[in-house]
């Protein structure tokens, strides 16, 4: 049995030396093989490796921008709820004629806030700057701050009117008109409901009254700032 086996290792060893040329390169095909197998399957896990980062930056993208269209959503939405929740002040005004203690009568110009909007107002301050400032003019202010409650009037302060001049227009001409008319400028600074504050301006426009030569009459109150006409475009 021994003699049967070494002899059959013996022909075998004799058989690989004899094609010890052939199976080297047996062998270095095998190797030429499994390195191309190798890297065909480096580059098939580089192509997928690129194509998962393309996916994911595609994706971060997408997030990007529906994180923009949600943020730009809910500033639309807080937009909406700011102006239908918001309180809105306007000036109003009135002359009226007080009788001093001396005798003398002097015309008054009162002027009031009311709220038009959703909300209750805090009046932080209320400002009247009379021009031509010649005026001399007092403002009466009230006490502040005052809350305004939709839909509520209150009295903001008052301006003690100069005398009208006696101006004949006939005979002086148009340059006169800047005699016997007046502005006034009032600006109203408040807070809503969530603390934050608006600002309402408006100009007073006064002539003298064509009935009442001696008092003082209101031509219009005009908005001066773009905050009324953006709420009020279409009153």
């Amino acid at each position: 049995m021994a003699p049967a086996l070494l002899a059959a290792a013996n022909g075998l060893l004799k058989s690989l030396n004899e094609n010890s040329g052939a199976i080297s390169a047996v062998a270095a095909a095998v190797s030429v093989i499994i390195a191309a197998l190798y890297t065909l399957y480096t580059t098939r896990l580089w192509r997928v490796s690129i194509q998962q980062a393309r996916n994911a930056e595609i994706q971060a993208v997408a997030a990007q921008r529906q994180l923009q269209l949600l943020e730009r959503q809910m500033a639309e939405a807080e937009r909406v709820f700011e102006a239908t929740h918001r309180p809105l002040l306007k000036v109003h005004a009135e002359t009226d004629r007080l009788d001093l203690e001396s005798g003398t009568k002097v015309s008054v110009l009162r002027i009031r806030a009311k709220n038009y909007g959703a909300s209750s107002a805090t009046v932080m301050s209320s400002e009247c700057e009379p021009r031509p400032r010649e005026w001399g003019a007092v403002w009466d202010q009230r006490f502040l701050p005052a809350v305004i409650p939709p839909g509520e009037t209150e009295w903001m302060g008052s301006v003690m009117l100069p005398l009208v001049p006696d101006v004949n227009l006939a005979r002086e001409g148009i340059e006169s008109l800047e005699k016997i008319m007046r502005w006034c400028h009032v600006y109203l600074r408040y807070r809503g409901l969530n603390e934050k504050e608006y600002a309402t301006s408006d100009q007073i426009s006064l002539m003298r009254d064509v009935k009442n030569r001696s008092g003082w009459t209101i031509e219009s109150v005009t908005p001066t700032g773009p905050e009324f006409f953006e709420v009020h475009r279409s009153t």
